[in-house]
Formats: structure tokens, C-alpha cells, sequence
């Protein structure tokens, strides 16, 4: 089983504020989406205050939470790190200021990483209009935005009606 860590580096989100994302997203995890796909992970919150965990597990995934996006209008995106992990970055004050959700930005970088390597067509939808198309090879298809910065692919816009249609 895969482990992710989400890692609370904002200003403007509590670790007591992320515990209950970082619940749900377990509960939907392992009950909605590993059934389907086969695939479950153990969310695990990392506190900044030192009171609970403050280092992640060895070969954990990690999921930064942090405050202002450095790619323009991206509320989120993944990449890896140097040693070829997953990667995912989503940011509080960014989501904040567009009006959509942090437990959906975290949920939808969370099932994107999770879904990264099966071969299917991940199409993502704000409202009736198509963000991007993904293969999980990276490969985008006509009409994906490219990203700036190798394999980063920005979450854009307001997410509060994103669909995963396989």
C-alpha cells in the first residue's frame, strides 16, 4: 500500500483545519476509490507544531499544502521528486482567493497521483469545459495545456464541479 504524506506548510490552513480533509480523503480512498481501481493508500498528516508526526514515513508520497502558487492560476499540480516520487503541491490561499476548495484540489491531486500510472484517458472538467487531457505516460493530447516545467500538470480554475470521466 502506498503511503502519501500531507505536509501543512501554510499560513492560512491549521493543521486542525487539514486533519478532517486528510480524514475524508482517507474514507475516500480506501472505500470509494481503491473497490474501483485496485489501488488504496494510507493518508498521512504531518503537523507543523510538532504536537503529532513531523517527518514522513521512508518512501512516502508527498502532498505539500502551501499558501500562494508559484505557476500562475494553478490551484495545484504534481511532479516528482528528486529521488522519483510522487509529488503534489496544492495551495490554501491560491484556492482561497479563487473561490473553490482545498479538500477538492487535495482530493483531486491525491486520485491523479493514484491513477498516474494505469493506462487510461483522465479527463478533467470545470463546469462544461474541458481543462486538459492526460495520459498517465504524461503524454498530453490535443488540446492539453502544457506545462511549464516538465512533468508539472496545473489544476486551473474554479474545481468545485471536477469530474473524472474514464
Amino acid at each position: 500500500m502506498k503511503t502519501i504524506a500531507i505536509i501543512n506548510e501554510s499560513s492560512v490552513v491549521t493543521d486542525a483545519q487539514l486533519e478532517p480533509i486528510c480524514q475524508a480523503i482517507q474514507v475516500q480512498v480506501s472505500r470509494d476509490f481503491a473497490p474501483a481501481w485496485g489501488i488504496d493508500a494510507k493518508i498521512f498528516q504531518l503537523w507543523k507544531d510538532g504536537c503529532v508526526d513531523t517527518e514522513p514515513p521512508d518512501g512516502a508520497w508527498w502532498l505539500i499544502v502551501g499558501d500562494t502558487s508559484d505557476e500562475l492560476g494553478a490551484l495545484g499540480y504534481h511532479d516528482t521528486t528528486p529521488e522519483g516520487l510522487p509529488l503534489a503541491k496544492v495551495f490554501a490561499k491560491t484556492d482561497i482567493e479563487a473561490k473553490s476548495s482545498l479538500s477538492v484540489t487535495i482530493s483531486h491531486e491525491v486520485l491523479e497521483r493514484l491513477l498516474g500510472h494505469h493506462n487510461v484517458l483522465i479527463r478533467i472538467f470545470c463546469g462544461r469545459h474541458l481543462l486538459r487531457r492526460l495520459r498517465p505516460d504524461g503524454a498530453k493530447h490535443q488540446h492539453a495545456e502544457q506545462g511549464a516545467h516538465g512533468q508539472r500538470r496545473p489544476v486551473r480554475g474554479n474545481l468545485s464541479h471536477v469530474g473524472l470521466l474514464l
